[in-house]
C-alpha cells in the first residue's frame, strides 16, 4: 500500500462523510471499493498524526463508534486541486 493509494481512497471516501453526519463505515468502504478495515486504517492514518507536516491544515477529527463514523473535516468541503499523477492513480479493490 502506498501513500498515493491511501490518499486516493480518502479522496473517494471523505465526501460520503459530508456535513459531519454519521455514516456506516461498511457502506462507505463498499462504495469506495475496499475492505472495511482498509478504510478504517486510512481514516486512522488521517486523524492520528504525531507531527504536523509543512503546510498541513489541521482540524480533522474522526469519531468511530462501532460501524458508525463521523468525520469533521471542514477543509475538505470544497473541491481539491490534484496533480495529474494524483488524479490518475488507479483504483484497486484491495489496497
Amino acid at each position: 500500500m502506498t501513500a498515493t493509494h491511501r490518499f486516493r481512497r480518502l479522496l473517494l471516501a471523505l465526501p460520503h462523510f459530508h456535513d459531519e453526519r454519521p455514516a456506516s463505515l461498511t457502506e462507505v468502504a463498499t462504495l469506495v471499493g475496499v475492505e472495511r478495515d482498509v478504510l478504517l486504517g486510512d481514516l486512522q492514518a488521517l486523524a492520528e498524526r504525531y507531527d504536523e507536516p509543512a503546510g498541513f491544515l489541521g482540524g480533522i477529527g474522526v469519531l468511530v463508534d462501532g460501524d458508525t463514523v463521523t468525520v469533521r473535516a471542514g477543509r475538505f468541503r470544497r473541491p481539491m486541486r490534484l496533480s495529474a499523477d494524483e488524479h490518475s492513480c488507479p483504483r484497486t479493490s484491495r489496497e
